[in-house]
């Protein structure tokens, strides 16, 4: 993958996070935003991903419901700890994220090639200045 489409798809994601991965053909921004996360890790605590998306349990345990349905899921107790559960992503979901994984980037590249790497720099720096805020 080209440097500066990653560069651009990361400033983008900065700027617009969830309404832009709607934009650019994501079906469920939450859901997605999990499966992205369980795809870099073996597996994670429930709690884990709460945190580092920002959204509250209640919402998580519906997504993890959606997942676990779609079967892109696994929710399983922890054996030393019964209160916490570890989520698991299935092969079934690995090929879907990885599908839309694709779809994004395309896009993302369609827009490069219509912006260049001197619009990826401006969008970039408007990325740096809304994170300074």
């Amino acid at each position: 993958m080209n440097k500066d489409i990653d560069c651009l798809a990361s400033a983008l994601r900065k700027i617009f996070n969830c309404e832009l991965a709607l934009k650019f053909g994501a079906k469920d921004c939450g859901m997605n935003a999990v499966l992205f996360l369980l795809n870099c890790n073996e597996f994670l605590y429930a709690i884990d991903i709460s945190k580092k998306l920002q959204i509250s349990r209640a919402r998580l345990s519906k997504l993890i419901a959606k997942l676990i349905l779609k079967k892109y899921a696994i929710c399983l107790i922890d054996e030393q700890d019964k209160r916490k559960s570890k989520i698991f992503i299935t092969e079934k979901g690995k090929e879907y994220i990885e599908h839309e994984n694709y779809t994004f980037y395309s896009k993302i590249s369609t827009l490069y090639d219509k912006i260049g790497l001197k619009g990826v720099k401006n969008i970039k720096s408007l990325a740096n200045d809304i994170e300074e805020l």
